[in-house]
């Protein structure tokens, strides 16, 4: 199986994002995040799905049962700030979907002042 396809954005500042945010196991910011009950760690979806284990990386207890975070976890990850790889424009992690993703430009343009960053060959 391949990975999933990478952000068309880079954290702003990475180093400084809190550890408590970060996946043990691919050591990037939580996306699509899941908590395992029994020792409270949180893990990206795709990476427990991709590494096909069945133990939690941490306490090794089962991985069958995970839950959904809690809400003030999604909006600290929300919240973080991210660049769009295309024209560099900063917003946050929760917005950049409406800011730069929803209305693609053509191949090949260059990003404008109203640049939507995502091209129509990536749809």
């Amino acid at each position: 199986m391949n990975p999933p396809p990478r952000p068309s954005f880079v954290f702003v500042n990475e180093e400084k994002i809190d550890n408590d945010l970060l996946c043990p196991i691919c050591h990037s910011p939580l996306a699509a995040p899941n908590v395992h009950p029994a020792c409270g760690r949180m893990f990206c979806g795709s990476c427990l799905d991709l590494k096909k284990i069945h133990s939690c990386p941490i306490c090794r207890g089962s991985i069958s049962e995970l839950h959904t975070v809690p809400r003030i976890i999604t909006n600290k990850l929300a919240e973080l700030p991210v660049s769009c790889n295309q024209c560099q424009k900063i917003v946050s992690r929760g917005t950049f979907d409406e800011e730069c993703v929803s209305k693609p430009v053509a191949s090949g343009s260059a990003c404008s002042a109203q640049c939507h960053c995502k091209l129509e060959a990536e749809y």
